[in-house]
């Protein structure tokens, strides 16, 4: 069954408004009475009947709903790739595998700092939807990398290097951040102040991994 997302919802009823309304109306042509999947991205699922079309929202009442807890908040904080289309696969795929949020770093080596969050944030939930992931991914503004890591209050902080060993957990419930670098690396002076805010060095693998490859197989360590 086809998924749809609303963040309007009171114990009886939600409503779908804007991109949500449109694709439920006009792609997937439902009507009153038709059944109907929504989740609120913060692990409520909810089965519902559409009760009523407006001009601007769809009516629903809600039929049954079960909510779960996110049991591992994983954060991938990285500095944005040179170009569009990198960047984008990598949300996707960090929404599918279950990654809670992503923050954008900008450090030293830094290539751009304008992004479109918008489109973004519609490519999470696009990725929500097709995989089921009842987590909506959190896409955090870019902040100085100083800032960040001075900031961060992960039970478990960690930052990207070749130069240390492979880890993964077993516990079934944690938090963890884990810093991405840009093309080229942090600098020592980055790694230095990581260090410094009990950032430990973690090998993803024995090669020089592409920024949203090493976002990747970073999550993937995490959430194994």
């Amino acid at each position: 069954m086809n998924q749809f997302y609303s963040n309007t919802i009171t114990t009886i009823s939600l409503s779908l408004v804007e991109n949500e309304y449109h694709h439920c109306k006009n792609v997937f042509r439902k009507k009153i009475n038709d059944s109907i999947l929504v989740f609120d991205g913060q692990g409520g699922k909810y089965d519902c009947l559409i009760t009523e079309f407006t001009k601007n929202e769809i009516i629903c009442s809600i039929v049954e709903s079960n909510k779960v807890e996110q049991k591992n908040k994983i954060e991938i904080a990285l500095a944005p790739t040179k170009k569009n289309e990198p960047l984008e696969w990598a949300i996707e795929k960090l929404c599918e595998l279950g990654v809670s949020s992503v923050s954008f770093i900008e450090t030293k080596r830094t290539e751009r700092t304008n992004l479109n969050y918008k489109k973004l944030e519609n490519i999470a939930l696009n990725a929500c939807k097709q995989s089921g992931n009842r987590f909506l991914l959190k896409i955090n503004a870019m902040q100085n990398f100083k800032n960040y890591v001075e900031q961060c209050n992960f039970e478990h902080r960690y930052i990207a290097s070749l130069e240390a060993e492979s880890k993964s957990y077993d516990d079934k419930n944690y938090t963890a951040s884990v810093l991405i670098g840009p093309e080229g690396d942090f600098t020592k002076e980055e790694y230095h102040l990581a260090n410094e805010y009990k950032f430990i060095a973690l090998q993803l693998n024995q090669n020089v991994l592409r920024t949203e490859t090493a976002a990747i197989v970073a999550a993937a360590i995490l959430l194994k």
